[in-house]
């Protein structure tokens, strides 16, 4: 009969026995029952040493760097001396075939189970936002913002983007100005976005900060609606910066919206605009000196313009004519000025200035000294003498002092309702009754009457009413 502590002993790899082995092994008599233990000791640490050993890879492949949990095995074990000689009489030996044993094994944590129960929880958490899923990662100037499942959605939202930033025109063009990269890998579970939340992403904006530097003088209020904003914020924006004061060349913070992706579009654009029409200047023997006469009235064109418009995040930033199809043209308007010499006397209905030598405005159509005054008094460095002419034609109605204030004064009725009046002349060179021409010269500068110094004081009367000089004459 076989030995079955010689055959156990003599298993160089200490393994489980065979499912053959449990069938035809013999089992020890109640006398050796030490010897029972012994086998059923030595199976029990091998299953004990089994199980630690999947419990450890358990571990590693979750990514569990510490665990306080210490679990301790237990196992009765009592194994006999493997320097004894064991001797034993085949006629002792009992064989029991229906008889099967079943290594025992018991683990008992060394801390609360509770507490155990929690770790493993938070361990089968972080294991599961760790866990790898081939997805593809959307990449924007370098920078990962996240990984949708399928390239092909990830595609297919970056293209609806490039699609809504271009025109409806053929020759349309929208390109991502940021560097953008769909990269397919495996990404953790937690980066991981469903279509809907990355298509919200990219259509987010964020807020940015900026230094604007100031532009052909550019005042607060055109910086502020150039850039979408308002003054209220460019002050809050820069509170150590007078917005009232700025130059070219001066730099102020500014915040603005800025989408995650910038995309520049190119398009093509037709405008309907109107040619403005010109004007031009013809002489007239026909008129008098200082009479004009409109032989033409303009009218404007139009034209039909095709602009190439490249824009930025839906920003205009250069508008340039590509094409031009005039679809009606401009008409000149034509003005005749008169050549022929006025008869003495005869008004052309407009004033000329009184003093072509001397332009420099001492006191204007105001109140002075208390009183208000109703002309305008010129004067120039070397006053004293210079020409005094009449502003239009017609007849003189004074021609002297008549202690009035005005010193030597002379008035002229244009016979249109209008009157000028040319005052403190040092000499007078015209007569009442007189017809004059317009430009002809009537008196030479003085300082006669209520006057402070040389100069012409000129007025504009229009039916009994004085009124302002410069409604009617420029320097």
């Amino acid at each position: 009969m076989r030995n079955p502590i010689r055959d156990h002993r003599s298993r160089r790899d200490h393994s489980f026995l065979s499912q053959e082995d449990r069938k035809t092994e013999t089992y020890f008599s109640a006398e050796n029952d030490w010897q029972k233990e012994s086998f059923s000791a030595t199976f029990r640490d091998r299953r004990v040493r089994y199980a630690a050993s999947l419990l450890v890879v358990a571990c590693l492949i979750g990514g569990i760097h510490l665990m306080t949990p210490i679990i301790t095995a237990y196992a009765s074990v009592q194994k006999a001396s493997q320097n004894q000689e064991v001797q034993t009489a085949a006629s002792d030996l009992k064989i029991n075939t229906n008889q099967t044993y079943v290594p025992a094994f018991r683990a008992t944590p060394s801390s609360v189970s509770d507490h155990l129960s929690s770790s493993a929880d938070n361990l089968l958490l972080q294991k599961d936002q760790q866990i790898g899923v081939d997805s593809c990662g959307l990449y924007i100037d370098g920078n990962f913002v996240g990984a949708v499942k399928e390239e092909s959605e990830l595609q297919k939202l970056l293209q609806n983007l490039l699609d809504s930033a271009k025109g409806d025109g053929e020759d349309d063009t929208a390109t991502f100005l940021s560097d953008v990269r769909c990269i397919p890998g495996t990404y953790p579970a937690s980066s991981v976005l469903t279509d809907e939340t990355m298509k919200a992403l990219l259509l987010s904006k964020q807020t940015v900060q900026m230094d604007y530097q100031v532009q052909n003088n550019e005042n607060a209020q055109e910086i502020a609606n150039k850039n979408g904003l308002t003054v209220e914020t460019l002050s809050q924006k820069n509170p150590d910066v007078d917005l009232t004061s700025l130059k070219s060349g001066d730099t102020i913070k500014l915040s603005q919206e800025k989408p995650l992706i910038s995309i520049q579009s190119v398009c093509a654009k037709q405008e309907t605009e109107e040619i403005p029409y010109d004007t031009v200047q013809k002489d007239s023997d026909t008129l008098y000196k200082g009479q004009t006469s409109v032989e033409t009235e303009g009218e404007n064109g139009q034209r039909q313009v095709t602009y190439c418009i490249t824009s930025v995040n839906g920003k205009e930033t250069n508008k340039e004519a590509i094409h031009t199809d005039v679809l009606k043209d401009a008409v000149s308007k034509v003005i005749l000025n008169g050549t022929k010499d006025c008869p003495a006397g005869m008004a052309t209905g407009t004033f000329e200035w009184p003093t072509p030598t001397m332009h420099t405005i001492t006191t204007g159509f105001e109140y002075r000294w208390g009183k208000f005054h109703p002309g305008i008094d010129i004067s120039d460095g070397n006053a004293f003498g210079s020409q005094i002419v009449a502003a239009d034609g017609g007849t003189v109605t004074k021609a002297s002092d008549t202690g009035d204030g005005y010193g030597n004064c002379v008035m002229i009725d244009h016979g249109n309702g209008y009157v000028t009046l040319y005052g403190h002349a040092s000499q007078l060179l015209v007569s009442v009754g007189q017809k004059v021409q317009k430009g002809q010269l009537i008196a030479l500068v003085g300082s006669t009457g209520y006057s402070t110094g040389p100069h012409c004081h000129f007025e504009v009367i229009h039916n009994g009413t004085k009124e302002n000089p410069f409604s009617y004459v420029s320097q």
